[in-house]
């Protein structure tokens, strides 16, 4: 079986040489400071949703009170420091993460905030589900695996939310993630009637109706992706695409010796 995620059709769409090193090949990369970021607010904010969500069926939560504003928010920063020094410490042991004082410090400051901003916002609360891994079949031994951030249970349906940690910006915004998700979703049966980014940083939604419709027309998308992907790969054809993300791509300097490892 062939298992493919919304990220790894990404990053073929960006960059199919990029895919190759990444999937193919499975050259290590390092972390950026801004993933680790992304990684440790994601796991804070769903350890916060998991333990709502135990509260709710009565069960006591150690160490957690959910009594004031001022009770919850410290334990969202607290959880978070904790979460950070622990992985960080990981990441620097195995080589994986390069990042100053002074970039630890300003984007720990920028994780706090944004979770200042979730605290305030309406997410703050039980969620249906959090966290919740998928896995479809999609065609002749195919897989389609993803992660959702959160679905919320309401009176018309279910609502699928993405939680974003970059900046704000209608030019990236890719609405396939949502419906990826939302397809998944459909496929296990809950009845997806809206996708929803929130975008922590700037405290701002990006909220899109999601139909039966929308839903068929997803599926076809990806498996015309996939295909694609698969022709590639038997063709072993991954050129390099140029673009404004390489400065930033973990796998530049491979690239720019113009020398890709043998297969």
């Amino acid at each position: 079986m062939t298992r493919f995620s919304y990220s790894k059709l990404s990053a073929f769409d960006q960059c199919p040489l990029k895919f190759r090193y990444q999937y193919v090949q499975q050259v290590p990369s390092k972390t950026s400071p801004a993933l680790f970021l992304g990684q440790i607010v994601h796991d804070t904010i769903a350890a916060y949703e998991k333990a709502l969500q135990r509260k709710s069926s009565g069960q006591i939560v150690a160490g957690v009170m959910f009594s004031t504003e001022n009770e919850d928010l410290e334990w969202l920063h607290q959880t978070f420091r904790q979460k950070w020094m622990a992985e960080r410490n990981k990441c620097r042991q195995q080589g994986l993460l390069e990042m100053s004082r002074s970039e630890e410090t300003i984007y720990g400051m920028r994780g706090l905030r944004m979770l200042e901003n979730f605290y305030k916002s309406s997410f703050a609360s039980c969620p249906y589900e959090t966290e919740r891994f998928l896995d479809v079949p999609l065609g002749e031994d195919l897989i389609f695996v993803g992660r959702i951030d959160r679905i919320e249970k309401r009176q018309t349906g279910f609502r699928i939310v993405d939680f974003k940690t970059g900046k704000f910006s209608e030019r990236f915004i890719d609405f396939l993630q949502l419906h990826t998700y939302s397809w998944l979703a459909y496929q296990y049966g809950l009845k997806v009637d809206s996708t929803l980014f929130y975008f922590l940083e700037d405290d701002e939604l990006v909220e899109r109706p999601f139909s039966r419709e929308q839903n068929q027309r997803t599926e076809a998308a990806l498996k015309e992706k996939c295909q694609t992907v698969l022709r590639a790969a038997q063709n072993n054809a991954f050129p390099k695409k140029k673009g404004p993300l390489c400065a930033y791509c973990d796998y530049q300097d491979l690239c720019d010796s113009e020398s890709a490892p043998p297969l």
